[in-house]
C-alpha cells in the first residue's frame, strides 16, 4: 500500500511541475516520496519503526501545508501514528486524481478565450466523489505492501478525464473532424460511383454478349438459308437435266425406226390377251409367271398352225419389213444430205468394191484395215483429188471448205528464199 501511495505522490508532483510550483516544495516532496518508497521495501514487522523515524526526520515538511502532496491545507501532521499517515495519504491520492483531471482539462482548453458555449451533457454532469476506503478494506489490506491498483478506479478516472476533455473541443479539432467526415462522405460517394460504373460496365458487357449471340444466330440462320437455297438450286438443275435427258431420249425413241415384227410376234399380239384371261387365277402365281405360261401356250399353238393360217401373218410381216426398210433409207439419205463426206469416205466408197474383189479371203474388218493402210500410202496429189471432191460436196451443202491438212498429209512447203537457204547451210559456231 505504501508503494501505491508513493506512485500517487509522484503523479501529484508531475501535476505541480506543470503548474509551476516552487522548486523547494518539489524537492521536499520528492525527498518525501523517495523516503516513502524506502519505507515500502521492508516487511510489515519493521514498517512501524521505520515510519516513526521517517516522521521525525520529515516533521517540518509534514507540518507545512500539503500542497505538494495533494493534501488539504487545513491538515497539519503532528502525529506519528501510522493509521493517521495512511489516511492522509489516501486523501492525497484523491486530491492527485482531481489535480490530474484539472490539468488535462486545462491542457485541452484553447489558448485564447472565446465566447462561452453551452456546456455539454458530459461536462455538466457532476464529478463522482472519490470514495473513502472502508474499515473492512483497510483491515484487509493492512500489512500488505505490494498491491496492484484497482482497475475499476483507474477506469473511472480515465472516463472522468475523457468526459472533461470531451466537453470543450478546440476549433482545430472541429475542423479536422468535419474534414474527416467530408472525406468519409467523398470516399463513400467515390465507392458508389465505382460500383455504379462497374454495374454499367457489366450491363454493357452483357448487352454486347447478347448482341453477339443474336448476331451469331442470325449469321447461322442466313448461312443455313443459303445452304438450303444452294441445295434447292442444285436439285432443280439436276431435275432440269434429267427432264431434258428424258425428253431427248423420248424424242430419239420416237424418231428411231423400230424393227419390223415377225409373223410370230403378230400372232402373239392378236391372241395374248384372250389366253391370259382364260387362264385360271392362282394366288401364288406372279404376273411374270402368268406371262411365261401365255408365251409357252401360244408358241405351241403357232408351231402347230397349218401354212394356210400362217400365211396372213407372214404377209403382214413382209409388208411391215418393207415399210421399215423404206423409212431407214429415207433417214439415211437425209442424214447424208446434211452431213458432209470426208476425203477418206469418198475414197472408201470408190475403192471398197475393188479391194473386196481383189482379196475375197479377207473379212470386212480386214478389208477396212487394208483400205486404211492404202489411203495412208497414197501420194499427196491423189489425196488432194479426194479433198477437192469433199470441198465440192461441202459447198453444195452450204458448209465451209475443209481446213488445210497437217502432219504427213500436208502439202509440200514452198521453196525457201536464197538468203534463208544460205543462212541455213552455214554451220553454227560453237559457244
Amino acid at each position: 500500500m505504501l508503494r501505491q501511495l508513493c506512485s500517487r505522490g509522484l503523479q501529484s508532483l508531475a501535476a505541480l511541475q506543470a503548474r509551476g510550483t516552487s522548486c523547494n516544495l518539489v524537492t521536499t516532496t520528492l525527498r518525501a516520496a523517495s523516503s516513502l518508497s524506502e519505507l515500502s521495501r521492508p516487511g510489515p514487522s519493521t514498517a512501524i519503526s521505520q515510519l516513526e523515524s521517517w516522521a521525525s526526520r520529515n516533521s517540518s515538511s509534514l507540518a507545512a501545508p500539503s500542497v505538494g502532496l495533494g493534501l488539504a491545507p487545513e491538515f497539519h501532521v503532528a502525529t506519528r501514528d501510522p493509521a493517521t499517515i495512511r489516511g492522509l495519504f489516501a486523501s492525497q491520492r484523491r486530491h492527485a486524481a482531481a489535480a490530474a483531471a484539472a490539468a488535462a482539462v486545462k491542457k485541452a482548453a484553447p489558448a485564447k478565450k472565446k465566447k462561452s458555449a453551452p456546456a455539454s451533457a458530459a461536462s455538466s454532469k457532476p464529478k463522482p466523489k472519490p470514495t473513502k476506503p472502508t474499515a473492512k478494506a483497510a483491515a484487509a489490506t493492512k500489512g500488505r505492501v505490494r498491491v496492484k491498483p484497482a482497475k475499476a478506479k483507474a477506469k473511472a478516472v480515465k472516463s472522468t478525464t475523457a468526459a472533461a476533455a470531451k466537453g470543450k473541443r478546440r476549433p482545430r479539432d472541429v475542423i479536422a473532424a468535419a474534414g474527416r467526415k467530408a472525406a468519409r462522405a467523398a470516399e463513400a460517394k467515390a465507392r458508389l460511383r465505382v460500383r455504379a460504373a462497374a454495374a454499367r460496365a457489366r450491363e454493357r458487357a452483357r448487352e454486347r454478349v447478347a448482341k453477339a449471340v443474336v448476331a451469331r444466330r442470325e449469321r447461322a440462320k442466313l448461312a443455313a438459308a443459303k445452304r438450303r437455297l444452294s441445295v434447292e438450286r442444285k436439285r432443280e438443275k439436276e431435275r432440269e437435266k434429267l427432264a431434258a435427258k428424258k425428253a431427248k431420249a423420248a424424242e430419239a425413241e420416237a424418231a428411231r425406226i423400230k424393227r419390223a415384227p415377225s409373223a410370230w410376234s403378230l400372232y402373239l399380239q392378236d391372241h395374248a390377251k384372250a389366253v391370259r384371261e382364260a387362264l385360271p387365277a392362282k394366288a401364288d402365281s406372279t404376273a411374270a409367271q402368268r406371262q411365261m405360261v401365255v408365251f409357252k401356250l401360244l408358241s405351241d399353238r403357232f408351231k402347230a398352225l397349218p401354212p394356210a393360217e400362217k400365211a396372213p401373218y407372214e404377209a403382214r410381216s413382209a409388208e411391215l419389213r418393207a415399210q421399215v426398210a423404206a423409212a431407214r433409207a429415207k433417214a439415211k439419205a437425209e442424214y447424208v444430205s446434211t452431213k458432209p463426206m470426208s476425203p477418206y469416205i469418198l475414197y472408201f466408197k470408190e475403192a471398197y468394191s475393188r479391194t473386196r474383189a481383189e482379196h475375197p479371203q479377207l473379212s470386212a474388218r480386214e478389208v477396212t484395215a487394208k483400205m486404211g493402210s492404202q489411203w495412208r500410202a497414197l501420194p499427196a496429189a491423189e489425196q488432194q483429188r479426194y479433198r477437192d471432191m469433199a470441198d465440192e460436196d461441202r459447198k453444195a451443202k452450204g458448209l465451209p471448205p475443209l481446213p488445210a491438212p497437217k502432219g504427213k498429209d500436208a502439202a509440200p512447203a514452198a521453196q525457201p528464199k536464197p538468203k534463208q537457204q544460205a543462212a541455213a547451210q552455214q554451220p553454227k559456231q560453237q559457244p
